[in-house]
């Protein structure tokens, strides 16, 4: 039996079961009845099997809609995830994401030059970073309140640098706006811990 004979049953089956999202989308663009069964899904599918890798994307993109979108589809169970979490990292690589990352001199260390380039690059790519922290990092006030609507955890540290959170990224850029939103949110939920609380209101203006 053919691919294009299976049912849609064990079709779905196959798309959960794939290894990466590029997989997924050649599985999807094979033939019109594939993409006719597969493309609705692909949100729910990306949200369930792959860690809402999509929320981030968009949420790096700034597209609120498609956000909006994979949120409800599923990727909220997700909202406060890292799609890579910095403690899985090897040991170059965790020192690679510490807060000197920025400064670091190749010329002083060039043993470690691969680990700082692989390490830059997860940065910039939003794997190692909350959807929320992402979303403050590029000052997007819209994209900020949709998270919090949905539950994403404003006082979460996150990122690289585990000290950071996304208070402290929204004070050092000047997002005042942002700030507030923030504060809104924690003021509705305070954490339990008081240290947190006051770490957190540290960063306001």
């Amino acid at each position: 039996m053919s691919l294009q004979d299976l049912p849609v049953e064990l079709v779905v089956m196959i798309a959960e079961n794939t290894d990466s999202q590029a997989d997924l989308f050649a599985l999807t663009l094979t033939n019109k009845r594939l993409s006719s069964i597969l493309l609705p899904k692909q949100m729910a599918i990306n949200a369930k099997f792959h860690r809402a890798t999509g929320l981030t994307w968009a949420v790096r993109k700034n597209d609120i809609a498609l956000a909006r979108r994979l949120l409800e589809s599923g990727a909220q169970a997700h909202i406060n995830d890292r799609i890579i979490d910095p403690w899985t990292l090897s040991w170059e690589l965790m020192c690679c994401n510490v807060s000197t990352l920025d400064s670091y001199d190749k010329s002083i260390s060039p043993w470690i030059s691969e680990p700082w380039v692989e390490a830059a690059a997860l940065r910039e790519s939003g794997k190692l970073s909350t959807p929320l922290y992402l979303a403050v990092d590029n000052g997007s006030y819209d994209m900020v309140r949709l998270l919090l609507n949905f539950g994403a955890n404003p006082i979460t540290s996150t990122d690289h640098n585990l000290m950071k959170t996304p208070i402290h990224t929204a004070s050092k850029k000047g997002f005042t706006r942002i700030q507030w939103l923030l504060h809104d949110a924690v003021m509705k939920n305070p954490p339990q811990d008081a240290l947190d609380l006051e770490e957190f209101m540290r960063w306001m203006p």
